[in-house]
């Protein structure tokens, strides 16, 4: 776990690794964790549009977490798996679906770093701002 509950060990059930390495400052260590575990868990029930989520995408790992605000949008079914906002036996259930199947994890992973390249590169991110920005100012002499 990064940052967190300095007592989350007593919420994880016995026989799971979790190592809580509190807070990375660095993105390019950041991104090295990313790419190291298994899957990414966002358990936020409110959030618009988490950049953590892609950051993890972007490093080839799935995510699990609750189906709210923009993280629909940015996790389709090939990417990972959403549950019910709440529903924390539904998320335990996909985590374990998810730890317990190597192939189809690793195939996500692949699906998730080729939908950020696709959807959330740099050039399309300037591309729509500039879209919009004429579009907001479109017919202003």
């Amino acid at each position: 776990a990064v940052g967190g509950a300095a007592d989350l060990a007593k919420w994880v059930p016995q026989g799971v690794e979790v190592r809580q390495i509190g807070y990375v400052k660095r993105a390019e260590i950041m991104a090295k964790v990313y790419s190291a575990v298994d899957l990414y868990c966002i358990t936020s029930l409110a959030d618009n549009f988490p950049t953590t989520v892609l950051e993890s995408m972007a490093c080839g790992t799935p995510v699990v977490g609750f189906a709210v605000g923009g993280i629909p949008e940015q996790v389709i079914e090939e990417c990972g798996q959403l549950v019910v906002p709440g529903d924390t036996n539904a998320l335990g259930q996909a985590i374990t679906v998810l730890l317990n199947d190597d192939s189809k994890r690793r195939k996500m992973g692949e699906l998730c770093r080729k939908r950020v390249e696709r959807e959330y590169n740099l050039q399309l991110f300037m591309e729509r701002h500039l879209a919009l920005y004429h579009e907001l100012v479109g017919g202003r002499e």
